[in-house]
């Protein structure tokens, strides 16, 4: 059974925090037979971010952000020992007596470097306070490392590293009697445990979500106001599991449940013949060319590379932050650099140039994927961390606010509240986060998690981002009253499209389905036509090969589920064009290889050309390959089925390397890189790396 537990917390006063917006979610899950109940609190800022132009119906919307001086998650115990026998507690790896009205509390800390990954300097001078509990850990000040104190009486105990995410209490002769582990309590620090004897015998055990004395941003008004900022339209949750009885000191059972819970998972073809996941390709595919041969190979290794060190090969050396990465996966970035990924509020998030980037492009949908076709438990339990994040943290939970912000997801450029730290973007002043918006907003991860886990809170935020959808293209713009709209920024209404069509595909509602027709039509079809049925999306065909690129899955996908003619023919025309003038082709000349380059922006194209007058890059390689494949596939065009084959074995075997001329022979190093950096571009190219390919794939394979 579940039981949700549903409030919102008051001031001293009595009076509700922004009209009630502040308040929490607790599910109580329970299970017959079994000596545990597993706690899952939300707490929720429903308040306005209070974005620059955050407004609605002409009425400025201000910031409503949380200050809070810490949170405790209390659970009491409504009987126990007698009133004269006495308790102890488990924590920190000591057993302490406790005598009625006696509390014992452990608090993990972490101390940060003065310099970052991202080679920036920390705020450490004004943190004198924290160096003098790290002191008792006896760290050093230019020591960076996890360290905990435990407070029991007038001499607190310090000691570095980091403390187990559990506590255990037990009667006088060490019988447990209850414990309370808490789920990645290292990676989301700061956090905490006490351990309370009661007055009249009875006990109680408390997770410290967020400790007294912490603060949040790293800042110097934050850390002398013992403050934690919670902006806006945030969430965060945490999952406890609390057991009873004698098994209740079985600390690493109880913590292997939380972090490392068994998954279901069914045979690879039964996701993709029950078209519960489409489009979804076997591992270990093979062609009838050697080189084909290893592209395949390749893409599967890069998959793992990313979650398994061992995989990968060596990053070489950088020059953002550290020499040389060596091999580099994503949970050993996470452990290599906890000072820019860890923590209550990044954990789960990656970083590019502009700062966090918030998931985007649905990495734990990448994850997930390859959970199924791969089968290494590494890609679930990060898909796991970065879904928490995703529909936490990455989500804008506000929908009574104006269309083109509420209920969409995060920019892909912030430092999470962090305000002071923010990047400049092409040379403006980011003093602010940007807007949350349509066309950065991706739900089939969400989507794909809830269906594999039944986590509620995935599903919630992939539903609030279908309404952001509607409301902004139905109620802002109109979609419904218009015969045709044309979108400059074409990408906004395909990814309306690919968030509809998902939430078609995992909820059967037909309305998703009939409102991603709708805009196809309106939008992108139409665009075409005025442009005279020429493969030109936008006039004279000054059409990016980034936009474009977006668009090819959603097409063919509402291909796919409405058998729509004109929609695959629309695709053939815009490909076509963009293969003939947007593109080099790529080509040998003097013995080296010159790589496909896709227009970015407005260019004159020649054939031959070694050096594109205008910005291009080959990096849109596999997300064309699946357009071109499903051309071949359904339309049963040849040449667009060794132009894809020709783009995706580029792709696998050159991406990252030089554009103006390579051996054939040469290889990119395979891992959580690019170039050697892991910062940069480099979550964008694996963000595409991993969630294309799987239709061009699927066509290979036959099906």
């Amino acid at each position: 059974a579940t039981l949700l537990v549903r409030g919102h917390f008051v001031a001293e006063n009595g009076a509700k925090i922004f009209d009630g917006k502040v308040g929490y979610d607790l599910r109580i899950h329970v299970y017959a037979g079994k000596p545990y109940a597993r706690l899952a609190f939300t707490l929720r800022n429903d308040g306005w971010y209070g974005y620059r132009n955050e407004s609605r119906r002409g009425q400025r919307r201000p910031r409503q952000w949380l200050y809070m001086k810490g949170l405790d998650l209390d659970v009491p115990f409504a009987d126990g020992p007698a009133a004269d026998e006495a308790w102890q507690a488990d924590l920190c790896g000591k057993t302490i007596p406790l005598a009625g009205g006696q509390a014992a509390t452990g608090t993990l800390w972490y101390k940060y470097p003065s310099h970052t990954a991202r080679d920036r300097n920390d705020e450490t001078q004004f943190e004198k306070e924290e160096l003098g509990r790290a002191a008792l850990a006896g760290m050093k000040w230019q020591d960076a490392d996890f360290y905990w104190l435990l407070e029991n009486g007038p001499e607190p105990v310090a000691e570095r590293g980091a403390m187990p995410g559990r506590i255990g209490l037990a009667d006088a002769a060490g019988r447990p009697y209850a414990s309370l582990a808490v789920r990645r309590f290292r990676q989301n620090f700061p956090g905490g445990f006490v351990a309370r004897a009661g007055p009249d015998g009875r006990a109680g055990l408390s997770f410290r979500m967020f400790p007294p004395g912490g603060y949040w941003p790293r800042t110097l008004a934050a850390f002398e106001n013992r403050t934690v900022q919670f902006e806006g339209g945030r969430r965060k949750t945490a999952d406890a599991l609390l057991s009873f009885g004698p098994t209740a000191g079985a600390g690493e059972d109880a913590l292997r449940m939380l972090d490392e819970p068994l998954y279901a998972r069914a045979p690879t073809a039964w996701y993709r013949d029950t078209a519960a996941v489409l489009p979804l390709a076997n591992a270990g595919l093979r062609a009838d060319e050697p080189e084909m041969d290893e592209a395949l190979a390749r893409f599967d290794r890069l998959q793992r590379a990313k979650v398994v060190l061992e995989a990968g090969d060596p990053a070489g050396p950088g020059k953002l932050g550290r020499d040389n990465w060596g091999k580099v996966s994503i949970p050993n970035l996470w452990e290599r650099a906890p000072e820019e990924f860890m923590g209550w509020m990044n954990y789960g998030d990656l970083i590019w140039t502009f700062g966090y980037c918030s998931l985007y492009y649905g990495w734990p949908y990448s994850m997930l994927i390859h959970w199924l076709r791969l089968g290494d438990r590494e890609f679930m339990d990060v898909a796991e961390d970065m879904a928490r994040h995703r529909y936490d943290i990455d989500q804008y939970h506000v929908e009574d606010t104006a269309t083109h912000l509420g209920g969409f997801q995060r920019l892909e450029r912030g430092e999470h509240g962090h305000l002071s730290r923010q990047e400049k973007f092409r040379g403006r002043n980011t003093s602010w986060e940007g807007n949350a918006r349509a066309s950065h907003t991706w739900n089939r991860c969400l989507l794909l998690h809830w269906a594999l886990t039944g986590d509620p809170r995935s599903l919630e935020a992939a539903r609030q981002n279908g309404r952001a959808f509607h409301r902004f293209f139905y109620v802002q713009h109109r979609l419904g009253e218009r015969d045709e709209l044309h979108w400059q920024e074409y990408r906004t209404p395909a990814w309306a499209m690919d968030n509809w069509l998902a939430l078609y595909e995992y909820t059967g509602e037909p309305e998703w389905l009939e409102r991603a027709d709708e805009i196809f039509t309106k939008t992108l079809l139409a665009m075409e036509a005025a442009n005279g049925r020429q493969g030109h999306i936008l006039e004279d065909g000054r059409q990016p090969v980034q936009f474009l690129s977006y668009i090819v899955e959603p097409v063919c996908r509402l291909h796919h589920w409405t058998g729509r003619k004109d929609a695959v023919l629309f695709l053939d025309r815009v490909l076509r064009w963009q293969r003939a003038e947007g593109s080099t082709r790529g080509f040998e000349k003097d013995g080296l290889y010159w790589q496909t380059l896709w227009v970015e922006g407005s260019w004159n194209h020649r054939p031959d050309i070694t050096q594109p007058a205008g910005p291009a890059t080959p990096h849109y390689n596999l997300l064309l390959a699946d357009g071109y494949a499903y051309l071949a596939h359904v339309l049963g065009a040849r040449e667009h089925g060794r132009f894809a084959r020709k783009i995706y074995w580029e792709y696998m075997l050159h991406f990252g390397l030089p554009r103006t001329g390579i051996s054939r022979e040469d290889r990119m190093p395979l891992g959580y890189h690019d170039r050697g950096y892991v910062f940069m571009a480099t979550p964008k190219i694996h963000a595409f790396s991993g969630r294309y390919g799987q239709l061009f794939m699927a066509v290979e394979e036959g099906l």
